[in-house]
C-alpha cells in the first residue's frame, strides 16, 4: 500500500471550499437565512457535508488530471485494479522517459463543473421564489382570489358610509403607516390585489432577467494571469454593475438608478471607515506633540547611534 501523501494547506483550503459550496447549495428555500447560517437544512436523498467532511471531501475527489478521470461509478473496483497494475508495472520497469510531474504544478484539485451527485434540484424554483416576493409585495393574499370581472366587482362585500367616515376621523389621528395598514385592515376596508397572470408574468420575467445576471456574473472573469483565470474572486456590488453595464443586459437608466440607490446605502459604511482612519490620524498627532513637549529644548542633544559596521 503506498504511502499517505501529505496534503497541502492550499488544497485543504480549496476542499474545505469546495465543501461549503456544496452544503450551500443542499436547501430546500434560499429566502429562509437562519438555517443557511446554522446548518441545520436536510438535504433530501443526500447527505449534507459539513466543515468535518473535508477528509471525506478530499478522499471522493481524485487527484489525478481530468481527462483521466472521467470513468463512471460502476467502474471504480475496475480502475483501482487497473491502477494496481500500472504502479506494480512500473515498479519492475522503469520508464524510459523521466517524469515531468515535478515541471508544473497543478492549480485546481476539485471537480468543475460540479458531479451530478452532488447538486439536487431544490423543491422550490426560482420563479416560486420570485413570485412569492411578488405577492408579499404587492399585498396579495393566496387564500383568496383576485377580482377579475366587473360582476364579481359589484359582488364584493362594500363598506358602509358610516365606516367610511369613521376611517377619515381616524386618519386624521394617525401617526404611522402601521397604524393605518392595522385599522384598514380591521374596518374591512378593500385592498388592490394582485392579479394570478400579472403575478404569474411578473414571475417569469424577473426569473428570465434574473438567470441572464447570474449568467452574466458566472462567465464574468477579471484581467488575470492564464493561470489564475479559473478562480473565481470575490465581487463586490460595484463590480456587478460594471459587468451588467458591459453586456447589455439591463437597461442603462435602470442601472444608473440602482447604482445611485446603492452608493446611498454603502455611504455611510464609507463615511464611517474615512472617520475612523481621521481619529486615528488626529490621535497620532497628538500623541507626537506631546512627546515633543516632554522632551522639550532637550530634543537637539539626542544623538542616534551609528551603526558600528
Amino acid at each position: 500500500m503506498p504511502p499517505k501523501k501529505k496534503v497541502s494547506a492550499k488544497l485543504r483550503k480549496e476542499l474545505s471550499e469546495y465543501a461549503s459550496l456544496v452544503r450551500a447549495l443542499h436547501v430546500t428555500s434560499t429566502q429562509d437565512i437562519i438555517p443557511h447560517l446554522t446548518g441545520s437544512f436536510p438535504a433530501p436523498g443526500a447527505a449534507v457535508p459539513t466543515t468535518e467532511d473535508t477528509d471525506a471531501v478530499m478522499h471522493a475527489i481524485d487527484l489525478r488530471p481530468d481527462d483521466e478521470n472521467m470513468h463512471s461509478p460502476g467502474q471504480e473496483g475496475q480502475s483501482d485494479i487497473n491502477e494496481e497494475e500500472e504502479h506494480t508495472s512500473k515498479q519492475k520497469k522503469p520508464s524510459q522517459r523521466p517524469s515531468r510531474a515535478h515541471k508544473y504544478q497543478r492549480d485546481q484539485w476539485s471537480r468543475w463543473p460540479m458531479l451530478r451527485d452532488h447538486i439536487f434540484v431544490p423543491e422550490w424554483s426560482l420563479q416560486d421564489e420570485v413570485q412569492a416576493i411578488a405577492e408579499r409585495k404587492f399585498g396579495k393574499r393566496t387564500q383568496q382570489e383576485p377580482l377579475i370581472n366587473k360582476e364579481a366587482h359589484h359582488q364584493a362585500p362594500t363598506v358602509s358610509d358610516e365606516e367610511r367616515d369613521s376611517v377619515e376621523e381616524q386618519l386624521d389621528e394617525m401617526s404611522t403607516d402601521d397604524e393605518l395598514d392595522q385599522n384598514l385592515e380591521s374596518l374591512g376596508e378593500e385592498k388592490s390585489y394582485l392579479p394570478t397572470g400579472v403575478a404569474r408574468g411578473l414571475a417569469l420575467e424577473s426569473d428570465f432577467l434574473l438567470q441572464r445576471i447570474f449568467a452574466t456574473l458566472g462567465a464574468h472573469r477579471y484581467c488575470v494571469a492564464p493561470a489564475v483565470q479559473t478562480r473565481l474572486f470575490p465581487m463586490d456590488w460595484k463590480a456587478v454593475f460594471m459587468a451588467l453595464n458591459a453586456t447589455g443586459v439591463v437597461d442603462e437608466q435602470t442601472l444608473r438608478v440602482c447604482y445611485e440607490k446603492m452608493e446611498r446605502l454603502h455611504e455611510s459604511e464609507e463615511q464611517a471607515d474615512i472617520f475612523h482612519h481621521e481619529r486615528r490620524e488626529q490621535r497620532m498627532q497628538h500623541r507626537l506633540k506631546e512627546l515633543e513637549k516632554s522632551i522639550g529644548p532637550g530634543i537637539d542633544t539626542l544623538h542616534l547611534c551609528k551603526n558600528p559596521n
